[in-house]
């Protein structure tokens, strides 16, 4: 946080394993750097939450997580979308 803070960086991109643990819980996961005020972004196609035995057909857990971020702390974009806004 401090070097973000430091460097004026406010946006920031998430993607990885354990979207519904992980990314979203951690000290630096989404839940804990949108309350400091960063702008979240998470990359749908580039994440996946720890799935189920009964969930992983359906990417259940995923497209839970994705849904939570999506409504209650920032955005959510596709890497091709993100490509495509960086100009590449």
């Amino acid at each position: 946080h401090e070097v973000l803070a430091e460097r004026g960086i406010v946006h920031l991109l998430y993607a990885g394993f354990a979207t519904n643990w992980c990314v979203t819980g951690r000290d630096y996961g989404v839940i804990a750097m949108n309350g400091r005020g960063y702008n979240i972004v998470l990359v749908r196609d580039a994440t996946t939450g720890v799935e189920f035995h009964d969930s992983v057909d359906e990417l259940t857990a995923t497209q839970i997580a994705i849904r939570e971020i999506e409504t209650k702390y920032g955005w959510s974009t596709t890497s091709a979308a993100l490509i495509t806004a960086a100009g590449q």
